[in-house]
């Protein structure tokens, strides 16, 4: 059996979370999808400020409760990485841990940059009727 050759069009954001949500969109009429995006798009960058804030004034209880919101946000759109990289500064017991807790932040930082530009794609190709899941594409592929 021959295998497809198949490549995600997305790196930082797993499809097959947000396709979930687009289903429902098709089956309510709704557009939580796009809500949902907007909503992390105008967000992410708010809590990457806020988490440079807390860093600097060492607040560790203010800055787990924004990694963690900011997880919680990742987790919904499908964005592992970015979730795995908060849950680790939300966990971080100790605020003196200065070299990881920034190297955490910068992975945060990039990593939610990734994020923002690949559900940029994603509006995109939902106004102009070319968004495809993973899925259908992997199945489009098939030998």
């Amino acid at each position: 059996m021959l295998r497809s050759s198949y490549t995600p069009k997305y790196n930082s954001i797993d499809v097959t979370t947000l396709n979930k949500l687009d289903i429902q969109d098709l089956e309510t009429s709704s557009n939580l999808l796009k809500e949902i995006i907007i909503m992390f798009k105008d967000n992410g960058p708010n809590h990457l400020i806020e988490l440079d804030k807390y860093i600097k004034n060492r607040d560790l209880p203010s800055l787990q409760k924004t990694a963690h919101s900011l997880k919680n946000s990742a987790q919904f759109l499908g964005a592992q990485k970015l979730a795995q990289y908060c849950l680790q500064l939300e966990e971080t017991d100790n605020i003196d841990q200065n070299d990881f807790i920034t190297s955490l932040s910068t992975k945060i930082s990039m990593e939610t940059n990734n994020v923002l530009i690949e559900l940029d794609k994603v509006l995109k190709e939902k106004e102009t009727g070319n968004y495809q899941s993973d899925k259908n594409s992997m199945n489009n592929n098939k030998f």
